[in-house]
């Protein structure tokens, strides 16, 4: 055995093990960093939201027959409105949801920079359009429902005076 076999590399030889590490890494500031988590998740939610409210738009009924039903007392033509304009984003909601699930999922895969982090807000931002869209409708729904419920109530109550006043005689 020669006494070079023992001797560390020249700062010349090409398998140099400082040189080999600094060839295969990467600079972090180029890589850009994970995206965290938890964002990660709110805009996993937006899209998701969007996808039910592009769903919820499809099996709404018609703007007309909403307008000529009895159930709607209260703003009828509004509900009318705004599940015609629900009906129209129902296609490119589900669109646009999908390819947010996708980004995601790109997301997901690996390190990406800034900007890309504000693009998972504007997506939780979206989904928080569509969620607001479609509860604008449901509380309208509601609102008429629960008058239903208060003729209803008052209704029943009237049959049970009228009742009562007829067991007195």
């Amino acid at each position: 055995m020669s006494s070079a076999d023992w001797t560390p590399a020249s700062p010349d030889d090409s398998d140099n093990a400082l040189k080999s590490l600094l060839r295969r890494s990467v600079i972090y500031e180029r890589a850009g960093a994970v995206v965290p988590h938890d964002l990660l998740q709110v805009g996993l939610f937006g899209s998701i939201v969007v996808i039910i409210a592009g769903l919820f738009a499809l099996i709404l009924p018609s703007a007309t027959s909403i307008s000529h039903s009895g159930f709607y007392w209260i703003l009828g033509s509004t509900i009318a409105h705004v599940a015609s304009f629900m009906r129209v984003v129902a296609a490119p909601a589900l669109i646009v949801g999908g390819s947010l699930l996708v980004f995601d999922a790109y997301l997901m895969l690996g390190r990406t920079s800034a900007p890309w982090r504000f693009m998972v807000v504007v997506q939780a931002a979206i989904g928080g359009i569509g969620g607001v869209i479609c509860m604008i409708f449901l509380a309208l729904v509601i609102l008429n429902l629960a008058i239903w419920i208060v003729i209803v109530v008052l209704a029943l109550m009237v049959i049970g005076v009228m009742l009562a006043a007829m067991g007195d005689s």
